[in-house]
């Protein structure tokens, strides 16, 4: 596929990820401190943080639904 311009758009976006691109609103004071936060922790970008929250949130929850069915 051709990834030159056509019209002022791409046709396909370079090194297009697998993964959905999400859209969520997040207030810039927010957005900037959790960029200083994932730059002070090793992530590359806040985004990579926010999914590393994302996972580990839901596999806590998923332990505490394993845990449940277990009693």
């Amino acid at each position: 596929m051709n990834s030159e311009p056509t019209g002022g758009r791409l046709s396909r976006m370079p090194n297009q990820p697998a993964t959905t691109i999400r859209g969520i609103r997040i207030p810039d004071e927010l957005w900037e401190q959790a960029k200083a936060i994932a730059h002070d922790e090793g992530f590359a970008s806040a985004s990579e943080m926010v999914r590393d929250c994302l996972e580990r949130r839901v596999a806590e929850h998923r332990k505490k639904l394993d845990h449940a069915g277990e009693t």
